[in-house]
């Protein structure tokens, strides 16, 4: 296969493909400069709202005031970190479209044998965990949302529902269902228990 080469025509074939992002929500951390940086700057150009969400202050105010974003200090190991830079696109925009878990760090040189556990524990930290407490407090954010607007709404009689199911109906899913459920239940069974969740409005 034929490498892939990036070229000025491959972007702007890319960004009218997407223009269904415009005035989106997007919070992208290790937004400060390299891959993130490069995606802000395409979101907002797309016309994006876009929060930086970075350790590197100096850089990643630069460069949201460049691309008319927002910036947040923020630590991706700290999963209190991360939702305030959530809760700022919330109350910047007041929704929340898109999280680019972007933020990563080189790992330590040398070889199993040698690798300093601290270093790759602080490794995880942001590259995995990171990525984690973006889930969660993602999770947190839509939920917060649901229950925002079924108090808002309610008044005007419209109802808000959030459905939330446990997974795909998986044979491994369905093995650990069925455990709990003493074998009464199948995937068709676990597609009607979700889909009735629907009409609970």
């Amino acid at each position: 296969m034929e490498p892939q080469h990036v070229t000025d025509q491959n972007i702007e074939t890319q960004k009218s493909s997407t223009k269904g992002l415009a005035d989106k929500v997007a919070v992208i951390t290790g937004g400060a400069r390299g891959i993130g940086a490069a995606a802000a700057k395409l979101f907002a150009e797309i016309g994006a709202h876009v929060v930086i969400a970075d350790v590197l202050d100096d850089l990643g105010t630069t460069m949201a005031e460049s691309i008319g974003g927002r910036y947040i200090h923020c630590n991706v190991s700290k999963e209190d970190d991360v939702e305030s830079a959530i809760n700022l696109a919330l109350s910047w925009k007041g929704n929340l479209d898109i999280m680019l878990s972007n933020a990563g760090i080189e790992g330590p040189k040398g070889s199993v044998t040698t690798l300093d556990m601290d270093q790759v524990r602080h490794l995880f930290s942001i590259n995995l965990h990171g990525i984690n407490h973006a889930a969660r407090a993602m999770i947190k954010a839509i939920d917060g949302l649901v229950r925002s607007g079924t108090c808002e709404l309610g008044e005007h009689w419209i109802r808000v529902n959030c459905i939330s199911p446990h997974g795909v109906p998986s044979e491994m899913l369905l093995s650990a269902c069925r455990r709990f459920a003493h074998g009464h239940i199948n995937p068709q069974g676990l597609k009607e228990l979700i889909g009735s969740r629907a009409i609970l409005l």
